[in-house]
């Protein structure tokens, strides 16, 4: 592992790529990609498969996730960026509700944000670290890219429709020697429609649009072959986040 500096935050992602309008939803797989329902001894087992090291509490927001939307609209998502654009349209659905059922806010935002993590997890390569039952604490760690987000916030912030929220921050914390390369990029990116920006199908693709300037400047420092685990988060986010 190559030595990194302290980790900060982005600051502003206002300058998110513009989400293309496409055809219809893709055709979704089938509930197959859901992890199978444990019960007895076999519940206390590890998962298998693409849930191996997901944190029980993910596993079952994801599946909560999944059981919404496909109640709401008849697909249900696969974990694969396609998806997001379905999710998207169940989110809309949900902020039109939300003046008239509060109650149900922070159920769907931490399952929305669960779901969006799981799909950069397999999509960017990364892992969870889930260190407390408080969703404020838990991260979406890279494993070849050094960062880490907190997609519980952007679940708060994409079924608000706001920045202001109950919920954890979605800042994404970076090492200090890529921040600036990185806040650049974003700049020179141009805006997003205000009813676009709060999208999973934006914040995925600015978070890919990070973790290509932070591989390309690992490669340009000669350590592109480079992995992370929680160790080197323990060491860099602080003690709030991966204590």
């Amino acid at each position: 592992m190559a030595a990194r500096g302290p980790a900060e935050q982005v600051p502003s992602l206002r300058g998110l790529p513009r989400q293309a309008s496409g055809a219809p939803f893709p055709p979704m797989s089938s509930e197959d990609d859901d992890p199978a329902p444990l019960t007895g001894a076999a519940a206390q087992g590890p998962a298998q498969g693409p849930w191996a090291n997901v944190p029980a509490p993910l596993v079952e927001l994801c599946q909560s996730l999944t059981d919404f939307v496909e109640a709401a609209v008849g697909v249900r998502p696969d974990y694969t960026p396609e998806t997001l654009p379905l999710v998207d349209h169940y989110i809309a659905g949900v902020r039109t509700t939300l003046a008239t059922r509060p109650e149900v806010l922070d159920l769907t935002a931490q399952a929305v944000g669960a779901y969006f993590g799981e799909v950069a997890r397999r999509h960017l390569a990364g892992f969870w670290h889930v260190p407390s039952p408080n969703h404020h604490d838990w991260l979406l760690c890279g494993e070849s890219a050094y960062f880490a987000i907190n997609p519980i916030g952007v679940g708060y912030e994409c079924v608000t429709g706001r920045s202001e929220h109950e919920g954890p921050t979605s800042a994404i914390k970076l090492s200090s020697e890529d921040r600036d390369a990185v806040a650049t990029k974003l700049s020179g990116l141009p805006p997003v429609p205000e009813d676009e920006y709060f999208t999973l199908s934006a914040r995925l693709e600015v978070l890919e649009t990070i973790v290509d300037v932070v591989l390309t400047l690992a490669q340009d420092r000669g350590y592109g072959e480079t992995t992370y685990d929680a160790r080197d988060y323990m060491v860099n986010v602080g003690v709030h986040y991966l204590a």
